[in-house]
């Protein structure tokens, strides 16, 4: 299989897990700086949304974010990125802002 294709088929794996009913873990937020944890989020977002490669935020786009003032954060489960927000610098009406462009995080974590 070619790589988009495989991830295509562990997201739909992760997908059709079944949910856990009580995660016994402590989640760890830090921020995302490498270009190793941005590649973990184009991963996450294949997982999450299934994405196909042409879908994803590239980790160029992280890089750029974390660099011109965005913010770019993880949730770690042990050394497992399990979700992750992104978001934009902006600027409207003679205040900057924060944009939340984009939040990952695995089903069996959700709620």
């Amino acid at each position: 299989m070619e790589q988009g294709e495989e991830r295509r088929q562990r997201a739909i794996k992760a997908m059709n897990a079944s949910p856990q009913t009580e995660i016994q873990t402590s989640i760890h937020i830090l921020p995302l700086t490498t270009l190793e944890h941005f590649e973990r989020c184009v991963g996450l977002q294949i997982e999450v949304w299934g994405y196909s490669d042409g879908d994803v935020i590239p980790r160029r786009v992280f890089v750029v974010a974390q660099r011109i003032g965005g913010q770019v954060i993880g949730a770690f489960d042990g050394d497992n990125l399990v979700g992750f927000a992104m978001s934009l610098p902006g600027y409207r009406d003679g205040k900057p802002y924060l944009h939340s462009h984009m939040l990952a995080v695995l089903p069996q974590y959700q709620n």
